[in-house]
């Protein structure tokens, strides 16, 4: 997200090596060109079957999928609660949220050769495609191949 120029919001600081969220999105960023905060959810597979809706659903947060607005809002809310973001940055991701100024946004990283983002890149129904309104709305999805280290196949 630094690397596009958006100001991380939360985590302040960013994330260690190892840190994972167990609250709401892995990175609120501001775009300050857009005037748009991006939320970014990071999700990780090995699997080399296609992927989509089943990544975003959780039995947190009274079930809503991951990214979705009502998701968003309960995860701002449940960080406020906890003091990990202070109540002036809710009031502004809560505004930007109900003016559409809110961009979701997965990261979807492959670690195995032949992994497939056929449901995110090209769904299979408008019931699988998380760029549908109705289902997320995720408006860009980022894909990032590893390699493991010291792996002589490069």
């Amino acid at each position: 997200m630094e690397e596009r120029g958006y100001e991380i919001v939360w985590p302040e600081g960013g994330f260690d090596e190892g840190d994972t969220s167990e609250i709401g999105p892995d990175v609120i960023a501001y775009d300050e060109n857009t005037g748009e905060y991006v939320i970014v959810e990071a999700k990780t597979t090995g699997s080399t079957d296609a992927v989509g809706i089943s990544l975003f659903n959780t039995d947190a947060y009274d079930g809503d999928p991951q990214l979705s607005e009502e998701w968003i809002e309960n995860s701002i809310e449940k960080l406020e609660n906890q003091g990990q973001l202070d109540s002036s940055t809710v009031d502004e991701l809560i505004l930007a949220l109900d003016n559409g100024n809110i961009r979701q946004e997965v990261v979807f990283v492959r670690d195995v050769e032949g992994s497939s983002t056929r449901t995110l890149a090209n769904p299979r129904s408008d019931s699988s495609d998380i760029s549908n309104k109705s289902v997320i709305g995720v408006d860009a999805v980022t894909v990032i191949d590893l390699k493991a280290e010291g792996d002589s196949n490069d």
